[in-house]
């Protein structure tokens, strides 16, 4: 993965106009789109600001791309988090009743 994720910052542009789709990338560093969207998450876990959207995958070219980055990511987990409000909440109750 680590080989990936270094391979794949070299690759990306500065600003949405430079993006670089997964295919693009899973093609030009010999791996797959799956592996891609791993080592994108890897290394902005590891602290790479790497913005998404439609047109792929960029390094942030301004403060104003990094923010609409940053909503759209938060936005994604609040999501994903009220998503599993009721799971956790089921899993709870289920847990009570055994």
């Amino acid at each position: 993965m680590m080989n990936h994720t270094s391979g794949i910052l070299s690759l990306l542009g500065e600003g949405k106009k430079n993006a670089r789709s997964a295919a693009e990338l899973a093609a030009l560093v010999g791996t797959d789109e799956r592996n891609i969207r791993k080592a994108i998450s890897a290394a902005r876990i590891g602290g790479a600001l790497i913005c998404s959207g439609v047109p792929g995958y960029w390094l942030p070219g301004s403060r104003a791309e990094l923010v609409e980055c940053y909503k759209k990511i938060h936005s994604q987990a609040v999501s994903t988090l009220e998503a599993l409000q009721p799971m956790g909440e089921a899993l709870n109750r289920e847990k009570g009743g055994e």
